[in-house]
């Protein structure tokens, strides 16, 4: 960011003014990375008893990938924020009974270390038919912005991000 500033006199005022232009560089490179842009999703395939089986991350950045890489085996829980652990359990259960053909909610899922994200999930369940291969639920996570959390929260909000460990939860005041 640069901030340019120069007083400015008017012979006719006495007081004088401030002149300030505050412009943005053009190069994301040089932008927070921390908050992800709009547009991100990533698709995860999950077994019935809630391991992650498989990412398709490409269309994230790719030092959440690296992340994420190391999740593959482990159950989906680790990844979702400790206060939406219930919402998953029902979000999955209601996929792999097949109360309907697709289901939405949404949850906070763990991009790095201490990143956790707002995400819209639409699931589906998948029955093989094959006799080697397990059927698996299809989860498609698409990262929501602030204005996309904040106008499903009512506005009651404090930020999308949280620089938190799993555990806290006064860094993010968001309860769904």
């Amino acid at each position: 960011m640069l901030i340019i500033s120069a007083p400015v006199k008017d012979d006719l005022d006495e007081s004088s003014s401030v002149l300030c232009l505050i412009t943005l560089p053009e190069d994301d490179q040089s932008l927070d990375t921390t908050m992800p842009p709009t547009n991100e999703q990533l698709t995860i395939r999950i077994a019935k008893d809630g391991k992650i089986i498989k990412f398709d991350s490409s269309q994230l950045r790719p030092h959440y990938v690296s992340f994420l890489a190391k999740e593959i085996g482990n159950k989906i829980e680790e990844i979702v924020h400790p206060q939406d652990h219930q919402r998953l359990k029902i979000h999955l259960k209601e996929v792999i009974d097949g109360q309907s053909d697709a289901q939405i909610t949404n949850y906070r899922i763990r991009l790095s270390a201490d990143t956790y994200v707002h995400t819209k999930v639409q699931s589906r369940m998948f029955c093989s038919g094959v006799p080697d291969e397990p059927d698996f639920v299809m989860a498609v996570h698409e990262i929501l912005s602030d204005n996309e959390v904040m106008a499903m929260d009512g506005g009651n909000f404090t930020g999308m991000m949280s620089a938190m460990q799993p555990n806290t939860s006064h860094a993010m005041t968001h309860n769904q």
